[in-house]
């Protein structure tokens, strides 16, 4: 009898670069708080700028302010703090006003993209993420999956430092260990109200 032909072996699919990605994370929800990180300079944190934290510098609006979709690509974002506002002339429109990420700095420091990007910031002689007069105020930084995630039509990602001139210090001194939180009580102003919650990651 003739041999049979061998059953060819299928095909492997080609991974997908977002099935890399880590699974998107849930928070802890804390309102009318902002996160902070737990130590600065060996004692409990209360300050906003004693904090290892970026926001997002991005053209289109509802992207600059999203944060959880910044945080969930990152694994050493480990909290971030969100914000919104009305107006006097359309109270009851509520609209994403600014994004905080909380950075966990020894997840950062280890990370082989973060790494990366320090190699050729050096390279270049130019400080990463910023020096001691805060600059550069925004860097480009590697978004994961350009090609597959479409954000607001935005394929490139930048960060801004919020450190000021703190940002070496801040790199420093700040420890993220388990976060914390501030109060940050609803505010009431002239041109409109605002308030802000803070998403700690499980």
């Amino acid at each position: 009898e003739p041999t049979p032909e061998p059953t060819p072996e299928p095909t492997p699919q080609p991974t997908s670069c977002s099935s890399t990605l880590p699974p998107k994370s849930t928070y802890n929800e804390h309102k009318d708080t902002q996160c902070l990180a737990e130590i600065y300079d060996s004692r409990p944190n209360t300050r906003t700028l004693h904090n290892f934290h970026f926001g997002i510098a991005v053209s289109h609006a509802s992207a600059q302010h999203d944060c959880k979709t910044a945080c969930d690509w990152f694994p050493w974002c480990r909290a971030y703090t969100q914000c919104w506002r009305n107006s006097k002339s359309n109270p009851k429109s509520w609209r994403l006003w600014t994004c905080r990420m909380l950075v966990d700095e020894t997840i950062f420091w280890s990370d082989p993209t973060v790494l990366a990007e320090k190699k050729k910031a050096d390279e270049e002689g130019r400080p990463f993420p910023a020096d001691d007069t805060g600059e550069p105020k925004k860097f480009e930084f590697p978004r994961p999956c350009p090609q597959e995630i479409d954000w607001y039509g935005v394929t490139s990602l930048w960060l801004s430092n919020r450190c000021g001139n703190l940002c070496p210090e801040v790199y420093e001194k700040t420890v993220y260990g388990s976060g914390s939180t501030a109060p940050r009580p609803y505010s009431e102003g002239s041109s409109g109200d605002s308030y802000c919650n803070c998403y700690q990651k499980h």
